[in-house]
């Protein structure tokens, strides 16, 4: 059980890593697989659910803004 939440953070931080990386920074989609060890269609996800946590979650909004 432990391991489930574990595993669902890093997701959800691979998720913001990757939308703020693609949409802040400009970085591309194969710099950010390459630099997380993903597969671009991983990041793709990855970027749409990261937005989604970020725009649902008012206290990380208004710290990165």
């Amino acid at each position: 059980m432990i391991s489930s939440k574990r595993k669902k953070d890093i997701s959800n931080t691979r998720a913001i890593i990757s939308y703020l990386a693609a949409i802040e920074l400009r970085h591309s989609g194969a710099k950010i697989a390459s630099e997380l060890r993903l597969s671009e269609k991983s990041v793709s996800r990855c970027i749409e659910r990261g937005k989604k946590l970020v725009d649902n979650d008012k206290k990380l909004l208004e710290y990165l803004r």
